[in-house]
């Protein structure tokens, strides 16, 4: 008997990061575990329970998948600082991350303590404006380029 809960779990990711206009954000989010476990290792543990006794079953029992996601993302980030999702419209105002994610919305977890922000989410086509958040609060470019 095989286990498809991961494969189910992967279909659903998928087909909802396409359905709403989202990047695939998955490496991203393994590249923040992996710096975890070789950091912090009680916040990488802490971080795969809540993966696997949240997000997968919260998923595979019919949650929005990317709204789980994302809030996956924000307690990811969560575990090193303190901080906000926040959503970016294209003209790059920003407000409070609230579900359900709009497609064209840029989702950064923005942290109090001047860390770099997590990308959470971030539409297929991103705008000038979120390319320049992007820029500023997630790569810390202060020039154009």
């Amino acid at each position: 008997m095989t286990d498809n809960g991961g494969q189910d779990l992967d279909r659903l990711l998928a087909a909802g990061f396409a359905e709403r206009g989202f990047i695939d954000s998955r490496d991203r989010y393994r590249a923040r575990l992996r710096e975890l476990k070789a950091t912090q290792p009680a916040a990488f543990r802490a971080a795969v329970d809540y993966f696997e006794n949240t997000v997968r079953k919260r998923i595979t029992a019919g949650d929005d998948p990317i709204d789980t996601w994302i809030e996956y993302g924000g307690m990811l980030a969560g575990l090193t600082d303190e901080g906000t999702l926040l959503a970016i419209d294209a003209t790059g105002r920003a407000g409070d991350y609230t579900r359900p994610a709009r497609g064209g919305q840029l989702i950064l977890f923005v942290p109090e303590t001047g860390r770099n922000a997590f990308i959470a989410a971030q539409p297929d086509l991103t705008s000038p404006a979120q390319q320049a958040t992007i820029d500023l609060l997630v790569d810390g470019r202060l020039a154009l380029s």
